[in-house]
């Protein structure tokens, strides 16, 4: 069985994944680093590769996105100053469960803009940390916008993965020690799991390394 840190230096995996996989036991197989993986940037990282190569749809790393985008929402005030965004986040998730009329997302997109720069005026006086949040809040929303909404027949991967990106530092960015951060960033890469569960990425990555001419056990 080929070691996972040989499996993701194939796959042109960063260098900080590469140190984690390494100091894996060589017993590891592909589930455990999957269910081990402390990071949900990797997991958002391997998703747009995979959809880059056509493996999977760009539905799969939307409905990933928009798990941890929900999630962060809850944070928000629950008057209706951030109403468009709460729309836009049901008319994304529509997307992903039915698909929606992209025109109408593309609209949806443009009301949260002129709602984001609102929402930066209100945040004016709000603490550092949680105005970046809302910002990235607000980013990840518009970018998972642009991307379902556009005229190509392919949503871009590279959009696909800063939208993870953003919605990822949501819940992650903060001032405080590493290990609190630490356990943000496991805390959101297990949303991702319970979005795309195990099965879904097993018949992934077995398709994704024929593609690539990767072993993956």
């Amino acid at each position: 069985m080929k070691l996972i840190h040989d499996v993701l230096a194939d796959a042109g995996a960063c260098d900080e994944a590469l140190e984690w996989a390494f100091d894996l036991p060589e017993s590891t197989c592909t589930h455990d680093a999957w269910e081990k993986c402390p990071d949900p940037l990797w997991l958002f990282w391997l998703l747009t590769e995979m959809y880059s190569d056509s493996v999977v749809s760009a539905t799969l790393v939307v409905r990933a996105a928009l798990a941890v985008v929900t999630e962060g929402a809850r944070e928000l005030p629950k008057e209706g100053q951030h109403e468009v965004l709460r729309k836009a986040i049901a008319a994304l998730n529509k997307w992903a469960a039915v698909g929606e009329d992209t025109e109408k997302l593309a609209e949806i997109r443009r009301n949260v803009l002129i709602e984001k720069q609102m929402c930066e005026y209100r945040d004016a006086a709000q603490h550092y940390a949680g105005r970046m949040r809302r910002g990235f809040l607000y980013g990840a929303v518009t970018r998972l916008l642009y991307s379902v909404s556009s005229r190509s027949n392919a949503c871009d991967a590279v959009d696909l993965y800063h939208a993870a990106g953003d919605a990822a530092a949501v819940l992650t960015y903060g001032n405080e020690p590493q290990d609190v951060l630490r356990d943000r960033r496991m805390n959101v890469a297990n949303i991702v799991r319970a979005a795309v569960p195990w099965s879904e990425w097993e018949q992934a990555l077995r398709a994704w390394a024929t593609t690539r001419r990767l072993i993956v056990e």
